[in-house]
């Protein structure tokens, strides 16, 4: 799937206030306000860290929420992207 226009991005309810965003060519991380993050787009090589298998789909179309037991009683600050992984900056509770 290629996308050639802009198109609006609709978050999950629970999501709340998006803090802030990142991107490259094909896919996308967003982090919320309360310290949550978000990926769709490509994910060829596992890079929006949603642990998707080998037979899932590789196009996320709508953000999903990134769950990990490394993530556990940490909060989000920020975020990036790229072509292998994704990288969060994330303070501790």
């Amino acid at each position: 799937m290629r996308y050639s226009t802009l198109e609006h991005i609709t978050f999950p309810e629970e999501a709340g206030k998006i803090a802030g965003t990142t991107a490259k060519l094909g896919c996308s991380l967003a982090w919320t306000a309360d310290g949550h993050a978000y990926a769709w787009g490509c994910d060829t090589s596992g890079q929006l860290g949603l642990g998707l298998k080998d037979d899932d789909e590789k196009i996320v179309p709508t953000p999903q929420k990134i769950t990990s037991a490394h993530l556990d009683g940490f909060k989000i600050m920020s975020a990036s992207i790229s072509d292998n992984h994704c990288l969060f900056l994330a303070k501790k509770l």
